[in-house]
């Protein structure tokens, strides 16, 4: 039986030792892989968690001012009710309604800061319905009209975003309109 000359052998050990080597090449590449995924997969949940707490923070601040907005109703025997600026910014376009009636004129009541902020106008001043503006700290008082339906309030808030406040009190964005 012949078993081949030694560069044969020689030949033959270097191919086992090169297949042996690929083979460990391979694991270890198939492991570097199942690790990177691994990673990925963690760096995506965490890019999630803060794409969402991202998402929380910018609503909360979209919310502030609309949540400093305030309403009273049932001042002065209950006939009267307030609408007030509580926050930083002004609001604009300020509607009250009740259901389809709405007050002619609302009584704008300047805030204390009105003084040192220096603003030029009465304490007490009647302004025409719906307000174009109501700044920062001043109120405006309306009359309650409950038999004409239920008191519906909206406001643009400094950054344009269009809110709504019910009776209740409950504050809700307001979609714009679609633009046909």
């Amino acid at each position: 039986m012949q078993w081949g000359d030694v560069p044969t052998w020689g030949a033959a050990l270097f191919a086992g030792g090169a297949a042996w080597f690929a083979y460990q090449t391979i694991t270890s590449q198939r492991q570097q892989i199942g690790e990177q995924r691994q990673f990925i997969a963690e760096q995506s949940a965490n890019l999630a968690l803060e794409r969402e707490a991202l998402r929380a923070a910018a609503q909360e601040r979209r919310e502030q001012q609309a949540r400093m907005v305030q309403v009273q109703e049932g001042i002065r025997a209950f006939s009267i009710g307030a609408l007030q600026n509580l926050s930083d910014a002004p609001i604009y376009e300020i509607i009250i309604r009740f259901g389809n009636d709405q007050p002619k004129v609302g009584r704008l009541i300047q805030d204390q800061r009105a003084q040192t902020l220096g603003r030029v106008s009465t304490p007490f001043e009647d302004r025409p319905m719906p307000l174009e503006a109501l700044v920062a700290g001043d109120a405006l008082t309306f009359e309650l009209k409950p038999e004409a339906g239920e008191r519906w309030i909206t406001f643009l808030d400094d950054a344009g975003v269009r809110w709504s406040i019910d009776r209740h009190g409950k504050l809700e964005e307001v979609p714009p309109h679609p633009v046909y």
